[in-house]
This record gives C-alpha cells, structure tokens and sequence, in this order.
C-alpha cells in the first residue's frame, strides 16, 4: 500500500512508529518559521538541491516568495485595463484554462489568456458568503480576505502543518532565475560578521557604511530628510577605486551583516537603452523593497557616465537611471572604477561615496593571512600550507613586487592549491582520465614552489601588457581622467593611510 501515490498516514504511522510524520513535520515547521520570522513573507535561505521546474541542480543562496514569484513585470507597463487582474470593470477574473497545481506556471512575455465580462456585475462579499454557506454548510467563511490576514504560529494545526506542500518558488540570487525548490533542502542562513571583519578599510568608513545600512533595516521607523513623499528615502553609497580593493566584497559583507538578500546586478540585467533601464530598474526595485535586500550596480560606469549634448541616446540612459534611483527606498550601493567620469547629478544624489586606494603591503599581507584563514577553516586536514610557502608569500620583496590585487591574490591562491592537488595525485600515480581526486587520508602540502610558479605567471603578464600600452594601468587611469591612484582619498572619504 505505501507504494501507492496515495496512501493513508495511519499505514506509514504504522510501519516507521512516526518517523516518516515527524520528518515531515520538522521540514515544514521550519519552512513556516522561516515564513513567520520574516514580517515581509519570505523566506531568505541556502538551497543545495534540484531545480525541480528548470531542471538541473541548484547550489546557493535563494529567497523563497509566493507572492513576487507569480507576478510578470512586463504587464505592469502595459495601460491598467489590458494587463490588471482585477481591473475597472467588476473584479472577476477569469481563465481560459486553470492553473496548474502545484506546479508553478513557467512566466511568459505574452500575458495569460483571459476574458473580462463587462454586463455581469461582481457579487458582493456578503451575498458570496450567502451563496457558498449553502453550499457548503460546514464552511465558514472569513471577513477579511486570506491574503491579507498572517496566521500566528499557535493559530495552525499539526495536521495543517503536515499539508504544506514540500515544493515552493524560489529565487536563485546566483542566477536571477525563478524557480521550484524542494523544501527538504533549504537550510537556514546564520549571522556571520568574519566579512565584514576581513574588510581593508577605515574604521571610519566601515562604521558610516553600518548606519547607513542599519537604517534601511528599520522597517519605516527611521526619519527622512526630503519634503517630497517617497522621494530620497533610500540610501545610496557610492565604492569607488582601483580593480581589486574589495568594493563588491565590502557590499556582500554587509549583506551577510545583514542577514539581507544580495541583489547584485550588472549591465546584462538593467539593459543599455531607456526604455528598458526603466523597466528593469522597476522589476529589480520592487523585488529589493519586497524582500528588504541589499541592492548592487556593480560596475555601473555606463549609467553613471557624463552627460554629452550630443550623445541623446546616452543622455537619456543616464536620465532613466537617476529618475528610478530617487525614488528607490532600500539600501543601493554603486561601485566603478570610474569615478571621474560620473555625472555631475549623481554627486548631489549619492549618501556616502567612499574611496578606495591601491592596495598597500600590509593590506596585501592581510587578504593573504584571510584566505589563508579560511583554507584553514574550510580544509582542515586536506589541504596545508607549507611553512616556508606562507612566509614566500606575506614576506618576500619578489612577491611585494608584483602588487597584487585582491582578486589576483585569490585567484593566485586557489591555482596554486589546484596545482598542489593535481601533484600529489600524479605522485601517487593515480593521474589518467576521468578527473581523480586526492584520498580522504592524503594531506595536500602547498608549498613554495607552486606559489613561485604561478606567481611568475601572473608578473610576465603584467610586464607584457604594460610593454604593449607602454604604460601601467595606474598611469593609464590617470591619463584617461578615470581616477587617480596616486592621491589619497583620506580617512573621511574611506580608506585608512
């Protein structure tokens, strides 16, 4: 009987003394805790787990949302009366076909087939109450329409607990997709501040940033300082410096501060023409406010850009930009690499802008002994590294004077723990197709000379470029009128000296 699609809880309660029942409890227990911490009604997690509407497998951070999930933004541009459900005529809405259930309908730029009826006027709540107590006598109804009304926790039953269905849409903040999660996969997100403590950046800067953000976080509560309703009552914050400086990481160490979704968005997401900076601008906005999330332009050059009198299609992706972006209530930070060819008006329109100088040896040391750290952490007694490695890398003046950034000392790092990997497999003469890895007993040691190696790589090609353009790319900033590596930003503006 349980190999039935259906069957009776009292078998299974039966066979596994309840142990199927509590699994199932446990699961969806803290599905609808994470529903009922959040006053927004969603949930922010970790999914590892198939992506049971797109196919394929999914490993990140999602938010779960069923009401944002069903909406298709293209329709709210279209007038009220062409793409409202519920629109001027008399509230009913009706399918051609039913929905699918529970699968979730997969969105469509054309909107759903519908029909509206002009003649028939809408019943009133009263008389559809009327209506259904006669049909069904043992309903009662509610007052107050269910979307709006959030149940407390005392207020739902075990046996309603036990018919929350497993599946659920979600959001992959890694792949701005929607999607359908399985609920047995999704793990809670805990408080972590170890990013925003590996930040290289002034005391100062990191503590401004903390408010600005924390203020978004108060749900209403904080004052705003513009005359104009709903104008200027988001906080926006400007990272501005050389490639490498940890700009992007400081906003995804807030946001894990936080505990808020990261919605990191580039040009490929918002588009390069009016029309649809607007739009997308719009989608992305309203999902930000919706979830409270930390919202980010990573590299947002192209819309912060100076305005031309002759350029009119730039002028106008410009113009859009900044429209949407004062009207935005949450947490929005921009980082570019070129600050001094950003619009005059976004100046007056930006927060905190906060600046970010090249990277000095004590920094370097410092996101070197981080990601050592985390190797550390991550790979206890798998993955070494040497002594003698260590030292090459936090002391040496042939490494100094490389300069790396960084995102090249990340980079130079993980090639060189793969080479160690793909060593110590050759050496105990497993290597041969197929893509083998080291054993669970087997420490892999990182040791000086893989960190040379790579690192004369990434020197030669440094030296290679800059014999090509016969300048650096700190002169060639410079030249450009992008920014100016040599000066100091100062300790108010950002980074520490």
């Amino acid at each position: 009987m349980v190999s039935l699609p259906v069957c009776p809880v009292s078998v299974w309660d039966a066979l596994d003394a309840g142990a199927r029942r509590a699994q199932i409890l446990s699961r969806n227990i803290a599905y609808l805790e994470g529903l009922q911490n959040n006053q927004r009604g969603h949930m922010h997690c970790l999914y590892d787990g198939p992506d049971l509407e797109n196919g394929g497998r999914h490993r990140g951070k999602v938010v779960i949302d069923h009401e944002n999930s069903e909406i298709d933004i293209d329709k709210r541009f279209l007038p009220p009366d062409e793409h409202s459900k519920f629109a001027k005529y008399d509230n009913v809405y009706l399918r051609d076909q039913p929905p699918i259930i529970p699968k979730r309908r997969r969105r469509s730029r054309s909107p759903p087939p519908y029909r509206r009826r002009r003649s028939i006027s809408s019943l009133s709540s009263s008389s559809s109450s009327e209506k259904l107590q006669t049909d069904y006598p043992n309903t009662q109804c509610e007052e107050e329409p269910i979307g709006k009304r959030r149940l407390g926790p005392t207020e739902i039953t075990e046996h309603q607990k036990l018919l929350i269905w497993p599946q659920a849409p979600a959001f992959g903040l890694s792949t701005k997709k929607w999607m359908t999660i399985s609920l047995g996969h999704v793990v809670r997100i805990e408080a972590s501040d170890d990013s925003i403590k590996n930040l290289q950046l002034d005391p100062t800067a990191v503590q401004i940033v903390k408010a600005l953000s924390m203020q978004q976080d108060q749900s209403g509560d904080s004052w705003g300082a513009d005359f104009i309703e709903g104008k200027g009552a988001g906080q926006i914050i400007l990272l501005h410096g050389p490639p490498g400086v940890g700009k992007t990481y400081t906003v995804e160490g807030i946001s894990e501060w936080l505990r808020r979704p990261l919605l990191a968005l580039t040009v490929a997401d918002i588009g390069i023409t009016e029309t649809s900076v607007e739009q997308e601008l719009m989608k992305w906005f309203d999902l930000a406010e919706a979830w409270n999330a930390v919202l980010l332009v990573d590299e947002a050059d192209i819309f912060l850009e100076q305005r031309k009198n002759r350029d009119l299609s730039r002028n106008g992706l410009v113009s859009a930009f900044l429209r949407r972006m004062e009207y935005f209530r949450g947490l929005l930070f921009l980082t570019t690499n070129r600050v001094g060819q950003i619009d005059d008006a976004f100046v007056s329109r930006v927060h905190m802008a906060i600046g970010y100088e090249r990277l000095t040896p004590d920094f370097r040391r410092n996101i070197w002994e981080g990601f050592f750290r985390k190797l550390e952490r991550e790979r206890a007694g798998k993955i070494l590294v040497g002594p003698s490695a260590r030292k090459f890398v936090l002391h040496s003046d042939e490494v100094r004077k490389i300069e790396l950034n960084g995102r090249e000392i990340r980079n130079a790092l993980q090639t060189a723990v793969t080479l160690a990997e793909f060593e110590s497999i050759e050496a105990a003469g497993d290597s041969g197709e197929g893509g083998v890895t080291p054993s669970s007993s087997q420490i892999v040691v990182v040791e000086e000379d893989h960190f040379r190696r790579v690192l004369k790589m990434s020197e030669k090609f440094h030296d290679y470029v800059t014999a090509i353009r016969r300048e650096d790319e700190i002169q060639r900033a410079k030249v450009r009128g992008d920014r100016d590596d040599y000066a100091k930003v100062g300790a108010a503006d950002g980074r520490s000296k």
